[in-house]
């Protein structure tokens, strides 16, 4: 339960990891680890062996991936699987696109170019009906209702937000969603000092979205990276942490929101 730890690399060619996802299938337990560069590792025993999916780096959009800061080099950012089919397999790219597979990782479909945005910060599928499908990405935030054979820019709903980032829903209702981003795209942070996040929710699936954050200082300078909602019986807590520090709670939906925690190391993104 964390208090001891041991490396589990062994077969891992590249250790820069910037995503990691478990999922069962078959009655056994997948773990994925996706790198910078790009390359994509799955463990059958829980990290004591690593073997290489090495036909990702075969998609077609390959050689436009990269990454805007020094050193160039795109990665895997996000990775997730089809609520009723664990086989099905997606993975987004930073910068590069959103692929698919229907076998694990042995093959994959490149979805880039179908009318989203292919700076691709996550994919978020919702268990209810898994042909609701959002992308948030470096520029414009997409949603498609038909499994992701069509794409739809829907950033008006969240005006305000102009890189959106961050996304979770509900475990016990998936109409419930909250999204978080800058106002501006990176670059604008470091001429402005500020980027100036908001949070967004829905209760209805993403078909509208509407602005919270009350207790959250105002001008909020430093973005927002991580976000989780956990719940429990009838309760739920909405977690969110920036880069300088600092964590904040919600326990009412994102209403109100407390700070719970800071001193924590600042970072930085892209300089």
């Amino acid at each position: 339960s964390g208090e001891t730890w041991e490396f589990r690399n062994r077969g891992l060619t590249v250790q820069n990891i910037y995503a990691v996802r478990l999922c069962r299938r078959d009655g056994r337990l997948f773990l994925y680890a996706g790198t910078e560069p790009v390359h994509l590792f799955v463990s059958e025993d829980l990290g004591r062996s690593w073997r290489e999916l090495t036909t990702l780096r075969q998609a077609p959009s390959a050689p436009e991936w990269r990454f805007p800061a020094p050193p160039n080099l795109a990665h895997v950012k996000f990775i997730t699987f089809d609520p009723k089919d664990s086989k099905i397999v997606y993975v987004c790219i930073e910068q590069g696109g959103l692929l698919r597979s229907f076998d694990g990782g042995e093959t994959w479909e490149d979805l880039t170019g179908r009318g989203f945005n292919d700076d691709c910060h996550r994919l978020v599928i919702r268990p209810s009906d898994p042909n609701q499908m959002f992308i948030p990405t470096g520029f414009g935030f997409y949603r498609s209702s038909d499994g992701g054979r069509t794409w739809v820019d829907i950033s008006e709903r969240i005006h305000g937000i102009g890189y959106p980032d961050l996304l979770v829903y509900h475990p016990n209702d998936d109409r419930l969603m909250f999204l978080a981003g800058a106002a501006n795209i990176p670059p604008v942070w470091a001429q402005s000092g500020a980027a100036l996040p908001r949070i967004a929710r829905s209760r209805d699936g993403g078909e509208t979205w509407e602005f919270v954050g009350r207790g959250l200082p105002e001008p909020l300078k430093p973005n927002f990276e991580a976000m989780s909602l956990e719940a429990w019986g009838t309760g739920a807590a909405l977690y969110l942490g920036n880069t300088d520090g600092e964590i904040y709670m919600s326990e009412d939906e994102g209403e109100t929101w407390v700070k719970i925690a800071d001193g924590l190391p600042p970072i930085s993104k892209g300089g």
